[in-house]
């Protein structure tokens, strides 16, 4: 940020905090200059997209620092070849903002006689933000800048405003799992019965793998049902795979369908019990479609669990939240506009573990069936007795630092 003259911020700031009248204007030592209010103490503001958002308005105020017996008037711009200023400044990797994202009404502003900032304000429309990337994990950057003046300067350093836009983190807590398991409460109420058609989504940190091909770690299911989990003898060990009885298509290994560690990943399994077909998506892309079986499924017996299957050293080490079961096929569009939340009473949505509970090992079914009496909560794994370790829950922010 460029230095500002100090005697020229304290009596913008002094005009436009207290809006008194002051004696010889005129007389000051330094020329009156145009600027963007918004800008004069910072050109940066961010944009952070929520889950849900679709439109959403900034406003800017043209101003000078002290009154003319004149009208001001001024025209903004979009400046695509300031992004590359945005990057040197701020040393990032931001790119422009797609035409299709933004509108700018009317570029055109006036600050009247007597007056030190306009009387309206300039309107930045962000539009169609449900299609905005989501996962990339990109900054984009819309530069908003003076253009032109019918009379004064423009003060350089408060000329341009960069918008920068990004998906924000909606995601401010998790459950680290390491060493544990989780299974269903009450087998009895549970709504994970005879399915036609199946989606399991969750978002996912791993933080590290088997030690060998041979051995497994469990995402949820059950095994040698439908279990979704990672590595297998002959497999590597970041490979997803679905383990599943030969009615139901036996073991998927789909190609490319390999995993990261310590990056917040969203990864979803659909299949088509009617058809046979199935798919993988990673970040919302799909990774491979294939041909299963298709026999109906049931996932609503005492050997369903998360981090868990039928030999019980076969844990996830990782953060995991926002799991979804759904009893139906979710398509790639409907995945991607729901990465980081998902509507509670959505249509087939038959268990939603959000894992945003912050203390305790009781998580919570947040679907809201019209069956009131359907529960798929969760509770620790208990072993001979013995309780599994307690889960460790974290602070988040997808594509930020942990707490």
């Amino acid at each position: 940020m460029k230095q500002k003259n100090i005697l020229f911020t304290l009596l913008a700031l002094l005009a436009l905090v207290t809006g008194c009248d002051r004696v010889d204007e005129k007389d000051t030592n330094f020329d009156n200059q145009v600027f963007i209010n918004e800008a004069r103490i910072q050109n940066v503001s961010k944009i952070l997209l929520k889950p849900y958002d679709v439109n959403l308005t900034s406003y800017l105020q043209t101003a000078i620092a002290t009154r003319e017996d004149k009208n001001i008037t001024v025209t903004y711009k979009v400046d695509p070849t300031l992004v590359a200023r945005y990057n040197e400044l701020y040393k990032k990797k931001a790119e422009m903002l797609p035409e299709e994202f933004y509108e700018l009404p009317d570029v055109h502003d006036t600050i009247y006689a007597g007056k030190v900032t306009s009387t309206k304000k300039i309107e930045i429309d962000f539009k169609a933000l449900d299609q905005f990337p989501r996962m990339e994990q990109k900054t984009y950057v819309l530069p908003i800048t003076l253009a032109t003046t019918s009379a004064l300067s423009i003060l350089s350093s408060s000329q341009t405003m960069f918008f920068v836009v990004r998906e924000g983190p909606p995601v401010v807590r998790a459950a680290n799992i390491k060493g544990t398991a989780l299974v269903l409460s009450d087998y009895s109420k549970s709504s994970l019965k005879d399915m036609k058609q199946i989606t399991m989504e969750t978002l996912m940190r791993p933080q590290s793998w088997p030690v060998s091909d041979s051995q497994i770690s469990s995402i949820m299911g059950i095994e040698g049902t439908y279990l979704w989990r990672i590595s297998d003898a002959g497999i590597p060990n970041n490979q997803i795979q679905l383990a599943r009885s030969g009615g139901l298509g036996g073991n998927w290994a789909p190609v490319g369908g390999t995993l990261e560690l310590g990056i917040w990943q969203h990864v979803a399994i659909t299949q088509d019990f009617t058809t046979g077909e199935e798919k993988l998506y990673i970040n919302g892309e799909l990774i491979q479609k294939d041909k299963g079986g298709t026999e109906s499924l049931t996932l609503a017996t005492e050997k369903f669990g998360i981090g868990k299957s039928f030999e019980d050293g076969r844990p996830f080490d990782g953060d995991v939240c926002e799991m979804r079961i759904w009893s139906k096929v979710r398509t790639q569009k409907e995945i991607q506009a729901s990465i980081y939340q998902v509507a509670e009473d959505a249509p087939g949505l038959e268990a939603y573990w959000k894992f945003d509970e912050g203390a305790g090992n009781d998580i919570k079914d947040n679907a809201k069936h019209e069956d009131a009496s359907v529960n798929n909560n969760l509770k620790l794994f208990v072993k001979n007795g013995t309780p599994y370790p307690n889960i460790t829950w974290i602070n988040v922010e997808l594509g930020g630092e942990d707490e």
